[in-house]
């Protein structure tokens, strides 16, 4: 990879950045407004709608998104017969699973009313896969800013036509329709710059050569599709666990704020892989690089959260999102310290995939999602609200710590690194907790108890060059 792999990988990663940036944050002020508009419960009802379509999405993928990425990083000159065969069994999948969703849909609801909203999300499932498979196409070659391009239009046109249509009416249905339909526009102007930009495609009609592609990636398929019911499920799942739809709405804030936050490394782990994959055949130092930073990056990043939202983040959701949704407000540290194992899932499972270890990857994803599905039922039932956030973050755990042992066997990650992270967990809390008893004061147990943490980090983890190396990177930047 080298420098000038680094310097692609960050350059592509910034116009993913910037498109997610432009969308989460678009999506944190319509989060905003629709939460305040609606209610915990009615915002509650239209996060799961959501959360529904969005956990049937991987399945439209079927692991060919990282195959695109892997094969035209390799090689970017002989790559029409790939292209064609991943659009054509793509199109197939979303056509189905929309079908599917829809059919569960109306199955699986309580009400017609559920029922419509789960059918009207399902039509939003096709405009979201054409999204996905047109964004995946820039990623693989390379073109990201077109992701950009296509985002800084759509998204402040969807939200503020949907803030309108729930500030004159308050109807989810009509708010979800207007959804659906962004969708499906944003998807077929997507294609069409594929087309023009990138690659001319054509769809093929190959049976055996289809589904043996299909078997194939079934282990990364299945593998996405556990990843991202990690993230879309526990919605889905706790809403016939949780005793009230507010719960519902106060719970869905949380996971909501999360996926906004962890998206941010979403860009950088999606933009990394054609880079990885070359490196794979060529040099395994790099890989060891990229896993050593992601994992110290995701405690950095997950820690400053934890201790900022521990100080003002109950007072800063009240406020911003009203006292309806108190109970998000008093979980919120919580899921920000969440932010450690699903960075390190999200960021090391890309190292695997450019390895080709597909199995390894739907090990580690599967047991994190049977996790939650064991888990959950029984800690809503013995903690109520706060059994939700438990039960995804030992999910979490689970699924990154199974990730950093494969990669410790393979000798990509060390023993040091792999134990330095949960080590400064734990002294987190037992100094924290410590000072607590002190004290008596949770701002000053969080500070001193991160500081701590922080040096830990600094002089325990990080090797002296390191140290030196980072040191003068920031003095150079100052200097400028």
């Amino acid at each position: 990879m080298g420098s000038q792999g680094a310097i692609k990988i960050l350059s592509n990663a910034k116009y993913l950045y910037f498109a997610l940036l432009t969308s989460q944050g678009l999506r944190f002020v319509y989060m905003l407004i629709l939460a305040r508009m609606l209610g915990a419960e009615l915002y509650g009802v239209f996060s799961y709608g959501q959360s529904w379509y969005l956990m049937f999405l991987p399945l439209t993928g079927l692991g060919l998104g990282a195959m695109l990425s892997r094969e035209v990083g390799k090689n970017k000159k002989n790559v029409k017969s790939i292209v064609d065969l991943v659009a054509s069994i793509r199109i197939a999948a979303v056509c189905i699973v929309a079908i599917l969703s829809m059919i569960l849909g109306v199955i699986y609801a309580e009400s017609q009313f559920i029922a419509t909203l789960l059918v009207i999300f399902s039509v939003a499932l096709i405009g979201k896969g054409m999204v996905l498979w047109s964004n995946q196409m820039f990623q693989a070659f390379e073109a990201t800013y077109l992701i950009f391009k296509i985002e800084r239009i759509f998204k402040p046109a969807e939200i503020l036509v949907s803030i309108l249509i729930a500030a004159l009416t308050e109807n989810i249905l009509l708010i979800a329709g207007v959804h659906a339909v962004g969708q499906v526009i944003q998807g077929l102007v997507s294609i069409y710059l594929v087309n023009r930009n990138l690659k001319k495609v054509t769809l093929v009609f190959v049976p055996r050569k289809m589904i043996t592609t299909v078997i194939k990636l079934f282990p990364l398929a299945i593998a996405v599709a556990a990843g991202q019911f990690l993230f879309h499920g526990p919605v889905v799942q706790a809403k016939n666990l949780f005793t009230t739809t507010e719960h519902l709405g106060n719970f869905s804030l949380l996971m909501q704020l999360f996926i906004v936050l962890l998206t941010i490394f979403s860009s950088v782990s999606n933009a990394a892989l054609p880079a990885l994959s070359r490196s794979a055949e060529n040099n395994k130092n790099n890989l060891k690089l990229y896993s050593r930073i992601a994992l110290y990056v995701a405690s950095v990043f997950g820690l400053f959260a934890y201790i900022g939202a521990s100080l003002i983040g109950q007072q800063l959701i009240v406020f911003v999102f009203s006292d309806k949704f108190i109970l998000a407000s008093e979980n919120f540290a919580f899921i920000m310290l969440m932010l450690i194992p699903a960075i390190i899932v999200n960021l090391l499972n890309s190292v695997q995939v450019s390895l080709g270890h597909n199995v390894r990857v739907l090990v580690c994803n599967i047991s994190g999602a049977l996790m939650l599905v064991l888990s959950m039922p029984y800690c809503i039932q013995h903690f109520g609200f706060q059994g939700a956030p438990v039960s995804l973050f030992m999910s979490f755990s689970f699924s990154a710590s199974i990730g950093v042992l494969f990669l410790l066997a393979e000798r990509i990650v060390t023993f040091r690194d792999a134990i330095a992270i949960p080590i400064l967990i734990a002294t987190l809390f037992t100094v924290t907790e410590w000072l607590n008893s002190i004290f008596d004061n949770e701002n000053i147990s969080s500070l001193i108890g991160g500081g701590v943490v922080m040096w830990a980090l600094w002089y325990v983890a990080l090797q002296k060059q390191e140290r030196i190396l980072f040191k003068s990177k920031v003095s150079s930047l100052l200097k400028r």
